[in-house]
C-alpha cells in the first residue's frame, strides 16, 4: 500500500505489509523519502517495538542514541536499531537542503538473525563509502513501492552487508574493504558479448539480471545515459568492423553479428558508425 505524499516531501514511497507470523525476519514497512529544501525541520525522539534499519545517503543529520552524545551523521551511513532503542534526530542542520533516505521496519524472533547481528548491542552503525547498501535499497524502489517479496530480498541483501562490515578505527564498522561488484552496465556487457548473434531483448536481459524491464532501463540509463539495446547495436557494429578489416564479406559479417541480413546491418552500421560499411572498408589501408 502506497501512502499519499506528505507535506514538505519531494518523494515519499511507503509500503506496509502484514506478513504471516511464521516468516521471520519479515519487513513490515519499507520507505524511501526525499524532503524538499526548506521543508519544516524536525526534532524527534523515537523508539519502536520492532527492528529499524535506517539509511542516510547525505550527510548533516544530527543524531544520538539514548542519553549518549550527539553527533553529525556522515553520508552513506546505515543504522540498525534493536526494538525499544531510543534514538533522536535533529533535522535543523539540513533544513536548507534536500535530504532523504530509506528505512525498513522489521519483525524478527527474539533470537533471530537481527539479534545475532547486534549481539546484545542496542544498535549497529555501518559506514558504506562504496554505496552498496544504498544501491540495494534504491533498487527496491526503482519501479515504485516494492512488493513484500522484493522488500524481503532487499532485507536479505542488506543484512548480509551489515554482517560483512568490519570494525574500523574511523567508524564502528565499515564496508569499504569489500570487493567492488561489477556495475550493471558491465553485467549487461557480459551477457551481450556472450553471443552477439543471439536475438537479445530487453525483457530477456532483465530476466537474466533478476530485474523488471523498466528497472533495467532506468538503472542502465542512470549509469550510462544510454540503453541496453543501443549498446547491443554498437557491439554488433564493432564486430562487423573487425570482421570487415579481416577480409570477411559483409553478408557473412552481418550474419555473425546477429543481423537478419546485410541491408539491416548497413542501416544500423551507418546509424552507429556514421558511414556505410562500404565506405568504412574503403577507409582501411590495403594489407601488405
Amino acid at each position: 500500500m502506497a501512502d499519499p505524499m506528505p507535506p514538505g516531501y519531494r518523494r515519499f514511497l511507503h509500503s506496509h505489509f502484514e506478513p504471516p507470523s511464521e516468516i521471520a525476519p519479515a519487513v513490515l514497512t519499507a520507505v524511501q523519502h526525499q524532503r524538499a529544501a526548506g521543508a519544516p525541520t524536525l526534532f524527534q525522539r523515537l523508539t519502536l517495538p520492532n527492528w529499524v534499519i535506517n539509511y542516510a545517503p547525505e550527510a548533516g543529520l544530527r543524531v544520538r542514541l539514548s542519553d549518549g552524545p550527539w553527533w553529525t551523521r556522515p553520508a552513506r551511513q546505515c543504522h540498525c536499531y534493536a526494538p525499544g532503542t531510543v534514538f533522536w534526530e535533529d533535522w535543523e542542520p539540513v533544513a536548507g537542503q534536500r535530504f532523504g533516505g530509506f528505512y525498513l521496519i522489521v519483525r524478527d524472533e527474539p533470537r533471530g538473525a537481527l539479534a545475532r547481528l547486534l549481539s546484545g548491542a542496542p544498535a549497529r552503525i555501518v559506514d558504506d563509502p562504496q554505496g552498496r547498501i544504498e544501491a540495494a535499497l534504491a533498487a527496491a524502489f526503482a519501479d515504485g513501492t516494492p512488493t513484500f517479496w522484493e522488500a524481503q530480498a532487499t532485507l536479505a541483501t542488506v543484512l548480509g552487508l551489515l554482517a560483512a562490515a568490519q570494525p574500523h578505527s574511523a567508524a564502528p564498522h565499515r564496508l569499504d574493504d569489500l570487493p567492488v561488484e561489477p556495475s550493471l552496465a558491465q553485467r549487461v556487457d557480459v551477457l551481450l558479448r556472450r553471443d552477439l548473434a543471439t536475438g537479445h531483448s530487453l525483457a530477456g536481459l532483465a530476466r537474466q539480471l533478476g530485474l523488471s524491464s523498466s528497472a533495467l532501463s532506468h538503472r542502465y540509463a542512470t549509469e550510462t545515459g544510454s540503453t541496453p539495446m543501443a549498446r547491443l547495436a554498437r557491439l554488433r557494429v564493432e564486430l562487423v568492423q573487425a570482421l570487415l578489416v579481416a577480409g570477411t564479406s559483409l553478408t557473412d559479417a552481418a550474419r555473425a553479428a546477429g543481423f537478419c541480413d546485410q541491408f539491416h546491418c548497413s542501416r544500423v552500421f551507418q546509424r552507429v558508425a556514421g558511414v556505410r560499411p562500404s565506405a568504412f572498408r574503403g577507409q582501411r589501408p590495403p594489407s601488405a
